[in-house]
């Protein structure tokens, strides 16, 4: 059931625990739109004065206690639009860093700093194995299941490496 909570430091919104955002008194859900990024933002406006934020900061501090104070929140299904009490988490920046190179969304930085893997997420390009014929919808899903290293798959499906842990791999 979703449920909202007032934004506070003076602002005259609410956010819901499913990630929407309210005007106090309004019907319906505040504009929102995504940043560069790729993470949805809300433009939020007190005394006249516009500020700009990223929907799951608020949606965490309005419902998820950081005892810890960690300073990153984390979408733990990588989806960047999917911003649901359930799916965020606060984390370090290493926390953060592992997370994305475990399930595939970023590479490890070494040669890729910055670069997102194009194989990443719920949306990737099949490939399989060729000694098993298994297919495969992420590297992250692949690695988990041989224990192998994304990174080293990508570079396989991009010609770069021949093999990885003694398999080819093939987009299909």
């Amino acid at each position: 059931m979703e449920q909202w909570a007032d934004i506070g430091n003076g602002y005259n919104y609410s956010v819901s625990s499913n990630g929407h955002v309210r005007r106090h008194g309004a019907k319906s859900n505040h504009s929102v739109r995504d940043d560069a990024k790729g993470y949805l933002c809300v433009d939020l406006y007190q005394n006249g004065t516009r500020s700009t934020k990223k929907v799951h900061r608020l949606v965490a501090e309005a419902f998820i206690p950081n005892p810890e104070g960690k300073p990153q929140i984390n979408h733990k299904d990588g989806n960047k639009k999917n911003n649901s009490v359930e799916n965020l988490e606060w984390v370090t920046a290493k926390e953060n860093c592992q997370h994305a190179w475990r399930t595939g969304i970023a590479l490890p930085s070494y040669g890729m700093k910055g670069k997102q893997n194009p194989n990443a997420g719920r949306k990737g390009i099949p490939f399989k194995i060729i000694e098993t014929g298994k297919i495969y919808n992420t590297m992250a899903e692949c690695a988990d299941d041989i224990g192998a290293n994304p990174r080293h798959i990508h570079d396989c499906l991009k010609g770069r490496q021949k093999t990885h842990k003694g398999y080819h791999f093939q987009y299909i």
